[in-house]
């Protein structure tokens, strides 16, 4: 049962969908599309890992389409691990209107270690959408300023690296 309320104009407020996808394994392609994304599953049926509301998101080579037009918040948190030597690894929350040029709506950043070994960090974005295109308004993740070593880490057990979407609202 969706969380809504149907207001004078028939629009339903509230989540009406709420979608999960983890990093599989660790990701480490310097400037490249994120892929690797998979719907957490559990084998034994827990629901308190995921719970997927409503149709959800469709993901392919690491870009989303939205199921529906509506407002949706996205949101993306990663584990990096960078290397000595490496100033910084950044993840980056890409939009597009045309399905072709994607423009950065949201960054995170962690900081490298310069004395060696390896540095771990939580970054962490959101970003609010209003999708009246679902043909053409995608998003996607990028990775930014990794070095040889630098990781955005993944694992298909739990979530290091997640992307959350939930629909707040239909289109006004």
């Amino acid at each position: 049962m969706a969380l809504t309320k149907i207001l004078a104009g028939g629009m339903s407020v509230g989540v009406t969908m709420a979608d999960q996808f983890r990093l599989s394994a660790s990701f480490s392609t310097n400037s490249a599309t994120i892929t690797g994304w998979e719907r957490p599953t559990d084998a034994n049926g827990n629901n308190m890992r995921f719970a997927q509301l409503g149709t959800g998101m469709t993901e392919s080579s690491g870009i989303f389409t939205f199921p529906s037009t509506g407002y949706y918040i996205v949101y993306v948190s990663g584990e990096l691990a960078t290397t000595s030597g490496d100033g910084f690894g950044a993840i980056e929350l890409q939009v597009t209107e045309d399905n072709s040029t994607y423009v950065v709506a949201a960054y995170s950043i962690a900081h490298g270690s310069a004395a060696g070994g390896t540095n771990r960090g939580n970054g962490s974005m959101m970003n609010l959408m209003n999708i009246t295109d679902t043909a053409n308004q995608k998003f996607r993740t990028q990775t930014e300023s990794f070095t040889s070593g630098t990781q955005l880490l993944g694992d298909g057990d739990y979530n290091r690296s997640a992307i959350t979407v939930f629909k707040i609202v239909d289109s006004q």
